[in-house]
């Protein structure tokens, strides 16, 4: 009797069918003579949530400026908006002894919802030896 009721719940456990949760591969980058980026995380089935997130900003050197990279990990996610066709994403990395205060707004639309690819343009704020320096240009991002 203990063999069949074993066997019973297994055979449900291994019939039940939930809802299938997919994840792809979210990726932005940009290359200019100021500077490199290149992002990548996992977006879920929700497709507001981000996971394991990595992005890495090489700034070239300018003026007094030296050259450095910012790394962003998913703490830096401040905000995402990731709906019908608009990707949106804002990353922020607080001041410590390697990496100065450091805004990155992605902001990108896709032509439809067939497509996967979005094209957009960014902004990032870097705090700077007198001030503050400011950088815009186009980003191009997936979700595969």
């Amino acid at each position: 009797m203990r063999l069949q009721m074993v066997g019973a719940a297994c055979a449900a456990l291994f019939s039940w069918t939930g809802a299938a949760h997919a994840t792809a591969t979210l990726i932005c980058e940009s290359k200019g003579k100021s500077l490199e980026f290149s992002l990548q995380g996992a977006v879920g089935s929700i497709a507001s949530s981000v996971s394991g997130l990595q992005a890495e900003i090489e700034l070239k050197a300018a003026g007094a400026e030296p050259a450095r990279k910012v790394a962003f990990d998913s703490d830096s996610l401040v905000q995402r908006w990731i709906e019908g066709l608009d990707l949106k994403l804002w990353l922020r990395a607080e001041h410590d002894e390697k990496t100065p205060e450091t805004d990155l707004i992605i902001e990108a639309r896709r032509k439809s919802k067939n497509v996967d690819n979005y094209a957009g343009t960014f902004r990032l704020t870097v705090e700077g030896a007198k001030a503050p320096r400011t950088f815009a240009g186009k980003v191009s991002c997936s979700i595969d």
